[in-house]
């Protein structure tokens, strides 16, 4: 009988298109959750919606009333339970906290390009998503929670399922802006 060989691999791993003026990659993502709290409930030091902070080396951004997406750009220093004891209030109860690294697909985007990049892609006015300000906007037909970090340095997270097209979507219009950049 034929051994099967199982490889786990995440969707867009090695992923990357760009040059000096641009660049995107997919990012290390280590882990992912979503924290839920009951509707009402204190949230302590968790940031507003549309907002982002960095606790513990976990990026927490404020994606929805009472929710939050918990992101690790890298191997986590420290476990998700220490992000949580130093945002939510202590005697906090009903917190979901749900697992959504095999669920999302993370993209960095930098680079002095990059907000003319987003432009191609997005709908919103970049100008007024000030650093460390979150939003969920659609990409073609994707939706996609976009972080700023920086002037120049983004985060988009979109749906593994649509991995293929959102990596294509991106690529395409980075193209198009050092094609643009390139003639002038």
């Amino acid at each position: 009988m034929a051994e099967a060989l199982l490889e786990e691999r995440r969707p867009l791993e090695g992923f990357e298109v760009g040059g000096d003026q641009v660049h995107v990659a997919s990012a290390p993502l280590a882990e992912a959750f979503t924290v839920t709290l009951p509707a009402g409930g204190a949230r302590g030091e968790l940031p507003e919606i549309g907002q982002s902070t960095i606790i513990s080396g976990w990026l927490v951004m404020g994606v929805g009333a009472a929710r939050w997406l918990v992101v690790s750009r890298q191997e986590p220093t420290s476990p998700i339970s220490d992000v949580l004891r130093a945002c939510v209030p202590d005697g906090a109860e009903d917190i979901a906290i749900t697992s959504q690294s095999d669920g999302i697909v993370p993209l960095t985007l930098e680079g002095p390009l990059a907000t003319d990049v987003l432009t191609r892609l997005v709908s919103i006015d970049l100008d007024q998503i000030a650093d460390g300000g979150v939003v969920t906007t659609l990409i073609e037909h994707m939706t996609v929670t976009l972080a700023r970090v920086s002037r120049t340095d983004f985060i988009l997270i979109g749906a593994s399922s649509t991995a293929e097209d959102f990596a294509h979507a991106v690529s395409t219009a980075v193209n198009t802006v050092q094609s643009i950049n390139a003639r002038n």
